[in-house]
């Protein structure tokens, strides 16, 4: 899959997100782009926290959207909307989740995505 290149991000990462494992890569997907690491942000109208990545079409691999207010190792909550999902070609969907927060009980929230292996 590729040698390691101490730029933070594990090879696992690199495969699940279509990023480079021949070299360092660590750049985030643009929205609408082809591969990188997940877009996570708050949108600028209204009160929704949006996530959109890239997922490897029948690769076994788990992929956890979670959010936190805190960055508290024991507070991340999975999210609880509907992804839009939409084919990108026979390997990969691009996934978009749009989560309420309110900002008023949440004035900050960390986004992330977790990927692991069955």
């Amino acid at each position: 899959m590729g040698i390691p290149h101490q730029d933070g991000v594990p090879n696992l990462l690199k495969y699940a997100f279509n990023l480079d494992p021949s070299m360092p890569d660590q750049r985030t997907m643009t929205p609408g782009g082809s591969s990188g690491l997940p877009t996570i942000g708050r949108q600028l109208a209204g009160n929704v926290f949006r996530f959109e990545f890239l997922r490897r079409i029948g690769s076994g691999l788990i992929y956890t959207p979670e959010k936190n207010s805190s960055l508290d190792p024991a507070s991340w909550i999975t999210l609880s909307s509907t992804p839009t999902v939409t084919p990108v070609n026979d390997t990969w969907e691009r996934v978009i989740y749009e989560e309420p927060v309110n900002t008023a009980l949440n004035p900050v929230c960390f986004g992330r995505v977790r990927v692991t292996m069955p």
